[in-house]
């Protein structure tokens, strides 16, 4: 690479599972891969330098002396790589594969609304590293992904004699940046050690029912009889409700734990998917007695006694008025104590 028959030295800042630094240390370049949170594959990738630490852009100590800045889905750090690598000495080079929409100090805003959010943002990312006066390069990654765009930095565009002028000029662009985002401190945050789940799992479940009886009473309010045929029966299907809607049913305190999840009663609503089916911004009763039944093959090597087990009771068994749209023997889950 770039004539030297030397093995390149790296760091990769923000390096997950580890497997790039895996790769790269089996093809004997030294180099070691740091995140904030060790994964347990690193005790599998033992011949990986792999360590946990916190990566701050003002704290060089870890970075400095390397070939190479590597940013593989580097999330809040991404558009700091460049950056860094500028910091730390004029032969310094980057390689960063943007995923994560991160600027500075905050989420990354878009500038252009005629491109996409995607495109936005690597237009961002490779302005970055030429205003640190990198001869920028932009490549496709061969890998199983929807962001495989990367952006290499390999040399300067301005002589060595001007690199402490050029670090004046990078500081001043860092905090435009902030001042353009209206942000009253320059304060770069890591992401935690330990991410906060936030798909509502986590909730208390008294809450959870609670809301889950709101909906369910609100759109059973509505009479939409079906014939169940097969069954000899009918059976209220219940109406549609907008989200929108539904979150106006719900207490204060369901309200309040809601916006602390990911897309809050969505989320939910999806968690109990054998109740409900939300689609368009909307949330209603699923029908069962429209799911196909897949028909297993049968495998000769397994008698009988081999079928699926099952375990998780029919919620509309038990609390629908007019119990499940479907048969002991066709429902996926269990009717009754059995």
């Amino acid at each position: 690479m770039l004539g030297k028959t030397t093995p390149q030295s790296f760091i990769d800042l923000g390096c997950g599972n580890g497997l790039l630094v895996y790769i790269l240390n089996s093809e004997q370049h030294p180099g070691k891969g740091v995140d904030i949170r060790k994964r347990h594959v690193w005790d599998i990738l033992s011949n990986a330098n792999l360590e946990e630490a916190v990566v701050t852009p003002d704290d060089l100590s870890l970075v400095q002396g390397y070939d190479w800045l590597l940013g593989n889905h580097s999330d809040e750090l991404t558009p700091w790589i460049p950056v860094m690598a500028s910091r730390c000495s004029y032969n310094t080079r980057y390689w960063v594969l943007p995923c994560c929409f991160f600027d500075f100090y905050n989420k990354f805003e878009r500038s252009q609304s005629t491109t996409g959010q995607y495109r936005d943002y690597l237009n961002f990312v490779c302005s970055v590293g030429k205003i640190c006066g990198f001869e920028v390069h932009e490549d496709v990654m061969r890998i199983p992904s929807t962001k495989r765009v990367c952006y290499v930095g390999m040399s300067k565009n301005y002589p060595e004699e001007n690199h402490q002028l050029k670090q004046q000029g990078i500081e001043t662009y860092v905090k435009s940046r902030c001042n353009n985002a209206n942000l009253k401190t320059l304060s770069f945050v890591p992401r935690p050690k330990m991410e906060k789940v936030q798909n509502c799992t986590k909730m208390d479940r008294n809450i959870q029912r609670n809301i889950v009886d709101t909906v369910v009473n609100k759109l059973l309010s509505v009479t939409n009889i079906k014939e169940i045929k097969n069954l000899g029966k009918c059976w209220n299907k219940g109406g549609i409700l907008p989200l929108s809607n539904a979150v106006e049913l719900l207490d204060t305190e369901s309200r309040v734990q809601l916006k602390k999840e990911c897309c809050g009663l969505q989320t939910l609503l999806r968690n109990y998917h054998q109740i409900f089916e939300v689609k368009g911004g909307n949330v209603e009763l699923r029908d069962w007695s429209c799911k196909q039944i897949k028909k297993k093959k049968k495998n000769k090597n397994l008698s009988n006694a081999g079928s699926a087990i099952k375990t998780k009771q029919c919620w509309f068994f038990n609390n629908h008025p007019d119990g499940c749209p479907r048969t002991d023997v066709n429902c996926t889950f269990l009717h009754g104590n059995k």
